[in-house]
């Protein structure tokens, strides 16, 4: 169930006011009339997953077509009961098979309820698929998939007025543009920040205008409703599982009368959360994940309520059914001006420490899987368009159901439980098997419309038949398609088990640009050949395919190139960089752009995470949530009313965990207490106190807020482990720790100790840093609550007070933890140390909050801090740091006995040290990798060896072409260590605290690193669908990274960034799927790197990234005595253009319609001087023949004319103020931006505006 999936956060709610009347009079008696008249909505709905913890098949059968078949009969039966029933659905997928398997006669009752509107068709996408990793294309085309089984099966009054996306783990901008272009009237979004919910339920912006895109201005707007807290049925407003039923039925005497009990918490429960919005209507949803199986008990218990509440005006209320549609509609006939909001929804953050971000990389396979196949979609879709468009009618209906099939799988896994890898093992394994289903289709197809189109003289009637022959002795013909809109010369490579290969051109000579290169151990867990012949066969002509012969040889006539082991300092180049190696770290050390003079240094690590999985850190990594080990970090997590809590931990990997200071047969451990941001601080001011049974790997730390008080919000202790070999392992200048007795007397409370330094004193007094530690009694978790205050400083000792600020005192010994530096030693520059002026007593309370500012130059993003408090008056104190950045912190100190008063005898100062935490991240390997290098003519590889089931190639290609201008990362990735989540991590020398990664491949967006959250490295990650770039604007210079997948990319400031590949997770995050990530899948994934000039950077960026989303397709296409190639086009597309899809109508009523999409690929983001308007004169640029004749414009989706959408208008506080400036109502006050009117009156010119997508109906 949903709540599964809370994570942490609050149950659901969202609530809507009208009157059982009808809409339009409940709206303007609210807007006239009674403001504390309140209107409740009831909107029932379902939310069904297109698979998660059952597959789809087994969801249908279990569930969803219970709740169909009742849920269309209650609609039916709504007047028998007296009320106006409503119900919402979502999901085409499951509609889709139900529809299929009905009789019309139940067909025709769901068309009835639509028409009668009490069924309201809700988003009517295939899935409510997700919005991080999901690449537009592909989710435009799920989208309408859903959209055109509903016009051409139902029709087109059903098509869906708005689109909710109520479960997905955070929301895109691309997604609020899509729906914008799709002419929706408003979007529902759920699942954001929970801080910012709680901000928006008070400021009542939880509804607002959505300005989505920078490129496309206020052509982008639309309407968005926040549910207040989830989508789930409201506690006060449930009828099912195991609540009673409502009844007033006195006669039933084992029943309780509670009808007047419950609708009278209704109307409470609505006027509470009235208060969130800026209006007297409140939204209840009711329903859940697979809700009302038996809508018939559910749809009668609610009539009650719904029937109690209008029958009794006391309640100030009234009560209805309603759909989303009908709610939007009544807010639009306000006199309200709605807030805007520019951005998105990423990270999505459900509780204190729980980051979804770990979604972005989970299962990669199939995230990878997807891309791919998608690629063949497209090649599939482009080949059935040629073969049709030369040859109508000779593929037939048979090749449209092959397409249908990968369709519809292609939109299932669009789904945000299927993509995003938060499903189960098995769920998952199913995914693939859909995928590799619908690929086998298209086995046929593509081979048929190639053979198709080099027909000559063949009739439509001439049946079509294809056999795949085995290669002839003379030869296997390979096919090359190109799927893009223009020519693409690049590197082709293939399998090959022996050398005696070459690749014969159509002229049937060696193509000139051949290389043959033994393949690394490691890949042959993907395929078994021995070698791989790379060739450059020329340019593939645009929309098209070229022709060649793989000829056997007697002898080796292509080159071999084996690897060579490289020792020292390794730099290869080509015509575009310059890469090196060092030799001795044996990671990449830097990247040049050869033509424009641009460099940085690119210090590239393999390291994994672990993820959080101990007793320390409650909150674990999982398929949803990313959650990092933090070393000298502990999460305390207590509950309100409670003043002291514990929190046990083991020391990190890698610590030495013996000590040589006298008197420390023990580590040593010093500890401070942490608020991670200043909201949590407040005016407490807490002890952390080492409680310990033995000298084992561990320690229990307690934590205790000195004034007595409890608190619900979670803090941190942050520690220091002491080595042989000093603080962190680093050696430092004269340093010294130990740990020394405490005795306290009889029922004394504080006792004083001091500290000798050792033989060789410090030349003057050293700064000490002190905290206390329980030992040896194991009664009980939680030791004496102890605070420390320095009371005496010497170059040769140190006195302190040591005081139970619990009143408490331990059974076992108590001992003091030490640490003693020169003041004059020169730190590391991760480390920092320095004591404060006096502080004084606060006019007001007990508790001084002190600023502490680090130098500018620091750039530790959130270093720990020990801090001791120093007391020349010998009074106790204590210390509590917050807000921790590169900048500083502040601090609040208060005496031990938190007393008010006059601190001015007391010489009270803070003494602080900072340092970086250990790394975090773990090192796949100790010992640098072994590189080898290959170099060759065509390609030059370097390979980087770490260790069984990690290693690197990185690839130059070279030749004179733009499509060769990159430098390809390939990843080999086999099983990871349990527990463990792989990075690749970049640190240049670019000067930049910010990344910019793409929003679902549409536009990019400006992510900032953000140092003061609860978790740095989660927090800070956010989803990379294709591409991202970091920005150097003093230099003019851009890195950009492509890849052939989605991952989670963090942004770590200072130029620095990683890119999560792998995540294997030995525990479950607790947000629903009860299941760890235990993938054990082996992956290849691909990066390619771009550095130049802004100019030059992000056209390649545009080209590139669509060209490793969709690659040359090969095809063995047997024995062809004449070798040829084909173009769809007399010309490229223009720069900048992107033919998105000429897709088939998959219906017998329409055979000859294709739906055309084109898009300008320039956007306002790319922040370098663009073209505002592109031309596209289509019979100029297809070949005879093949132009496609545009019939209509029609909406995104392709299921209405755009000429016929006229979406609402909504007062904002933007001047420009109207959602899409082509649909003009009555109440606007706006002219449409003339740019998108420009539009040549030639319907075989299409103008694109930037990042503007265009749809056609062609034949």
């Amino acid at each position: 169930m949903t709540q599964w999936r809370v994570c942490g956060v609050m149950s659901l709610l969202v609530v809507v006011l009208w009157s059982c009347s009808d809409p339009s009079t409940a709206a303007s008696t609210s807007a006239s009339g009674d403001e504390n008249l309140i209107h409740i909505w009831i909107i029932p709905h379902t939310h069904d997953d297109v698979g998660w913890l059952n597959t789809v098949d087994r969801y249908y059968v279990d569930s969803v077509q219970w709740i169909l078949d009742t849920g269309i009969q209650c609609m039916a039966d709504s007047p028998c009961y007296g009320t106006e029933r409503k119900y919402s659905y979502v999901e085409m997928a499951y509609l889709y098979r139900w529809w299929n398997e009905r009789p019309e006669g139940i067909r025709q009752r769901l068309r009835n309820a639509i028409r009668e509107g009490s069924f309201e068709l809700n988003l009517a996408g295939w899935c409510m698929n997700d919005e991080a990793v999901t690449f537009y294309s592909d989710v435009i085309d799920q989208m309408t998939e859903g959209a055109l089984f509903v016009k051409d099966q139902i029709g087109e009054f059903a098509y869906p007025k708005v689109g909710w996306h109520i479960d997905p783990f955070g929301h895109s901008s691309a997604t609020a543009s899509m729906w914008a272009d799709i002419g929706f009237e408003a979007f529902g979004l759920n699942r954001i920040n929970f801080i910012d919910k709680e901000l928006r339920r008070d400021t009542k912006e939880l509804e607002f205008v959505w300005r989505s895109s920078k490129s496309r201005g206020k052509e982008s707007d639309i309407f968005v409703h926040i549910l207040a807290e989830s989508y789930q049925t409201p506690p006060e407003l449930s009828v099912d599982h195991d609540e009673p039923d409502p009844q007033n039925d006195p006669t039933l005497p084992t029943y309780p009368t509670n009808l007047v009990e419950t609708g009278e918490s209704v109307v409470k429960a609505a006027n509470m959360r009235k208060g969130y919005y800026r209006h007297n209507h409140v939204m209840m949803p009711f329903g859940d994940d697979f809700a009302h199986i038996n809508a018939y008990h559910s749809f009668q218990q609610m009539d009650k309520i719904v029937n109690y509440i209008n029958s009794n005006s006391s309640l100030n209320a009234t009560i209805r059914y309603g759909t989303f549609s009908e709610y939007i509609q009544s807010l639009n006939t306000l006199n309200i001006t709605w807030p805007t909001y520019e951005g998105d929804f990423f990270p999505y953050l459900s509780g204190d420490v729980q980051y979804w971000t770990g979604f972005y990389t989970s299962r990669p396979y199939i995230k990878g899987f997807v891309r791919s196949t998608s690629a063949v979609l497209r090649v599939a879709e482009m080949l059935y368009y040629s073969a049709e468009k030369l040859h109508p009618g000779v593929l037939g209906q048979t090749a449209l159901e092959q397409l249908g099939i990968l369709r519809r799988a292609m939109a299932t896994v669009q789904h945000h439980d299927a993509i995003t890898g938060t499903e189960r093992n098995d769920v998952a394994a199913d995914y693939i098997v859909q995928l590799e289903q619908g690929l086998n289709a298209t086995k046929l197809l593509i081979p048929a419309a190639l053979q198709c189109l080099r027909l000559k003289g063949r009739t439509a009637s001439d049946p079509m038949q294809f056999d795949r022959a085995a290669a002839a002795e003379e030869g296997q013909v390979l096919t090359l398609y190109n799927s893009l809109a223009w020519a693409v010369d690049s590197v082709v490579s293939i399998p090959i088990n022996d050398t005696k290969y070459t690749v014969l051109s159509q002229a049937g000579k060696p193509v000139d640009d051949q290389q043959i290169i033994p393949n690394p151990v490691y890949s042959q867990r993907y395929n078994t050949s021995k070698y791989s012949l790379f060739f450059r066969p020329g340019a593939v002509p645009p929309l098209g395919y070229l022709m060649v012969r793989l000829q056997r040889t007697v002898m080796e006539e292509v080159p071999v190139t084996p690897p060579k082991a490289a020792l020292g300092d390794v730099t290869v180049s080509n015509k575009y960089y310059t890469v090196s190696i060092n030799g001795s770290s044996g990671e990449l050390s830097s990247m040049s752009a050869v033509g424009s003079g641009r460099s940085t240094a690119l210090n590239h690590e393999l390291s994994q995470y672990t993820g959080a999985s101990s007793m320390g850190q409650s909150i674990h990594s999982g398929a949803y949530i990313f959650r990092p080990e933090q070393a000298n970090r502990v999460f305390f997590f207590p509950q309100i009313s409670v003043h002291m809590a514990p929190q046990t931990w083991a020391f990190p990997e890698g610590i030495d965990n013996s000590s040589s200071a006298p008197g420390a047969p023990w580590p040593i451990i010093l500890v401070s207490a942490h608020a991670p941001n200043l909201a949590l601080l407040q005016s407490a001011t807490y002890s952390v106190t080492s409680v310990r049974t033995s000298a084992a790997n561990g320690t229990t730390l307690v934590l205790y807020r000195i004034d007595g008080s409890g608190w619900r919000n979670f803090m941190c202790g942050d520690y220091l482990v002491l080595e042989k070999k000093g603080p962190l392992g680093l050696v430092q200048e004269n340093w010294q720790h130990g740990a020394t007795r405490v005795s306290f007397t009889d029922k004394q409370e504080c006792a004083m100790v001091e500290v000798h330094f050792q033989s060789e004193p410090f030349v003057s007094a050293p700064m000490v840093f002190a905290s206390a530690e329980c030992r040896g009694n194991s009664d009980s978790l939680f030791g004496s609550a102890l605070t420390v205050t320095m009371v005496g400083l010497e170059a040769t000792s140190a006195s302190f007070n040591v005081c139970s600020a619990d009143h408490r005192i331990w059974a076992g010994e108590v001992y003091l933890n030490w640490l003693a530096m020169d003041n004059k030693a020169k730190l590391p520059d991760t480390q920092l140390m320095g004591t404060t002026d006096q502080i004084l007593a606060p006019s007001l309370g007990s508790v001084a909050q002190v600023n502490v500012a680090f130098p500018e130059d620091y750039q530790v993003y959130e270093p720990s801090v020990i801090l001791t408090v120093r007391s020349a008056s010998g009074r106790a104190f204590a210390a509590t740091a917050a807000l921790v950045t590169r900048d500083g912190f502040i601090a609040n100190v208060c005496p031990a006995d938190n007393v008010p008063g006059d601190w001015s005898k007391d010489g009270v100062r803070l003494s602080w040290y900072a340092f970086e935490q250990p790394e975090i991240q773990h090192p796949v390997n100790t010992a640098p990798p072994s590189i080898e290098v290959v170099e060759g003519t065509l390609v030059t590889e370097i390979r980087q060896y770490y260790r069984a089931n990690y290693a690197t190639t990185t690839r130059l290609y070279h030749g004179d072409s733009i499509d060769l201008q990159v430098v390809e990362r390939e990843y080999d990735i086999g099983t990871l260590d349990p527990g463990r989540e792989f990075v690749t991590r970049f640190k240049t020398s670019l000067k930049t605290d910010s990344c910019f990664t793409d929003d679902n491949g549409l536009e990019m967006i400006k992510r900032t690193y953000n140092p003061a959250i609860q978790e740095p490295v989660a927090g800070n990650y956010f989803p990379m669908v294709q591409s991202a770039e970091i920005r150097d604007g003093a230099a003019d210079s851009r890195l950009a990274v492509l890849s052939d997948r989605s991952h989670g990319l963090g942004c770590m400031g200072n130029g620095e960034f990683e890119i999560m590949l792998q995540r294997r997770t030995m525990t479950d995050d607790n947000c629903g799927v009860n299941e760890p990530l235990n993938d054990l899948t082996p992956i290849q994934p691909k990066l390619w790197l771009l550095l130049g000039k802004s100019a030059e950077v992000v056209p390649l960026r545009q080209r590139l990234s669509l060209r490793l989303q969709y690659p040359i397709h090969l095809i063995y296409d047997g024995h062809e005595d004449q070798l040829h190639d084909f173009s769809l086009l007399e010309k490229n597309f223009p720069d900048g253009v992107h033919l998105m899809s000429m897709k088939a109508r998959n219906t017998t009523q329409h055979p000859s319609q294709f739906v055309f999409r084109i898009q300008n690929l320039w956007q306002a983001e790319d922040d370098v001087e663009t073209p505002k308007f592109l031309t596209v004169p289509l019979t100029e640029l297809f070949a005879n023949n093949t132009c496609p004749t545009i019939q209509d414009e029609m909406n995104l989706t392709a299921n209405r004319l755009k000429s016929s959408i006229n979406r609402l208008s909504w007062r904002t506080n933007h001047t420009d103020t109207i959602t899409d400036p082509t649909a003009q109502t009555s109440e606007s006050t706006d002219q449409p931006e003339q740019s998108d009117d420009k539009r040549s009156a030639n319907k075989d010119v299409v103008d694109l505006t930037t990042r503007q997508i265009r749809t056609f109906i062609v034949v």
